[in-house]
């Protein structure tokens, strides 16, 4: 049975670090919206425009993450799941299109000083494939964030320790 990874959670919690090591492992691929956005599109635009592009983005990788997951391979969806709107849009659609997949939801918890630390240190390198976030921008965004459910979802350190 194929597994498909949603990974929840605030920017710089650990999501695509993650998603870097377990690439590696199995069989599992991973898309990463922002990887896509910056390589299709640069550097964000505003707000409407990216909107409109991120859908087509994530459209066009749910359509390739169900043909991998009908594959038997498993798919990790490093998109931040923002809201629990989102959320169940994603499990609804990979329900109805890969009804016999497991659907996971990895929460990625992490604490404002932590996260801007850990924020900090990636935007002093400033990887390829990362959006830069001014401490405003990053405040507007928590704001934002919807914090899962514990019926929603399974803490990153619960997983480690028994799936991978």
């Amino acid at each position: 049975m194929s597994k498909l990874i949603l990974c929840c959670g605030k920017i710089a919690s650990g999501k695509t670090h993650f998603c870097s090591q377990i690439k590696n492992k199995k069989n599992y691929f991973v898309f990463n919206t922002d990887e896509w956005m910056i390589h299709f599109y640069g550097e964000s635009p505003d707000c409407s425009v990216f909107h409109e592009r991120l859908e087509k983005c994530t459209d066009l990788m749910y359509t390739i993450a169900s043909d991998l997951l009908n594959k038997d391979i498993n798919v990790v969806l490093d998109f931040g799941f923002w809201t629990a709107k989102e959320r169940k849009k994603c499990l609804d659609y990979f329900e109805k299109m890969n009804p016999n997949s497991k659907r996971i939801i990895l929460y990625f918890p992490i604490d404002d000083i932590k996260q801007r630390s850990y924020l900090d240190k990636r935007q002093k390198k400033m990887p390829e494939a990362s959006f830069y976030f001014s401490d405003e921008k990053l405040l507007f965004f928590n704001e934002k964030f919807e914090t899962p459910t514990e019926k929603e979802v399974i803490l990153i350190e619960d997983f480690t320790k028994t799936s991978i």
